[in-house]
């Protein structure tokens, strides 16, 4: 998994919540049971995923479980980068 797209992952994460301790923020971090993502910013997040991806995402990989860490992220959605 390309680094890059994991480092503009957690840069976006962290500059859409200021709260969040960037020290703490790992690619292991529970984004939704930590609430460190809202509803709202999944669909932002999912905007933005497609800008990396320059394409729209499969829209059966949008599911929960895809959007539980970064790893998980990087795994549904950017798995053919590998």
């Amino acid at each position: 998994m390309s680094s890059t797209v994991k480092t503009r992952i957690r840069d976006w994460i962290l500059a859409k919540n200021p709260q969040v301790n960037a020290a703490a923020l790992q690619d292991d971090t529970a984004l939704l049971e930590q609430k460190i993502l809202t509803s709202i910013q999944i669909m932002d997040l999912i905007l933005f995923l497609e800008h990396l991806q320059e394409r729209p995402l499969d829209i059966d990989q949008v599911q929960p479980e895809n959007f539980h860490s970064v790893n998980t992220i990087c795994a549904a959605f950017f798995a053919e980068a590998v």
